[in-house]
């Protein structure tokens, strides 16, 4: 083989090693039916398929890094309230399948991430949520350099690599 042969067998390699290790496994795969599931410290085990949470509010309650939301597919899942931001994590995913959906029902219900890098949401929508947050703008026309308010479904600061697929 040519050395053009060896430089092209060398890219190829370097780009599957790169595919293969961006594509990390989660460590925490937490399941959530309504139907079936149960809100107790089971469902927040590492891969909890066999005792899903019952609830997106309980199953929200446990975040750290590395951790796949699976949520069952074709169903509407309710989050009732809202939950403390998602901060300071990499590696998140909210996963449906067959259009899953989140309705926000409770008032001014709606997700935060603050500094959090890999969030992907795969084959989810959001409906009625709605939650107050601080833009990232400050209104220089009020007293005291107010910050502007907004209304947000899905509010990320500092965030990288926020993907929908």
């Amino acid at each position: 083989m040519g050395n053009s042969t060896h430089g092209v067998l060398l890219l190829i390699f370097l780009i599957l090693l790169t595919r293969r290790s961006s594509q990390k496994d989660f460590h925490n795969n937490i399941y959530i039916d309504p139907k079936t599931g149960n809100d107790t410290a089971q469902c927040h085990t590492q891969n909890s398929s066999h005792t899903p949470c019952q609830s997106l509010n309980y199953a929200f309650d446990y975040r750290n890094d590395s951790t796949r939301y699976i949520l069952k597919p074709s169903v509407v899942h309710e989050l009732t309230r809202n939950i403390p931001s998602f901060e300071n994590l990499s590696m998140l995913a909210i996963v449906g399948k067959n259009a899953s959906t989140v309705n926000c029902t409770g008032e001014k219900v709606g997700l935060a991430f603050l500094n959090v890098s890999s969030i992907l949401f795969l084959d989810v929508a959001f409906l009625h949520c709605s939650m107050t947050r601080n833009s990232t703008h400050r209104n220089y026309f009020a007293p005291g350099f107010e910050m502007y308010r907004s209304q947000v479904a899905l509010y990320f600061y500092l965030c990288r690599d926020v993907m929908k697929q």
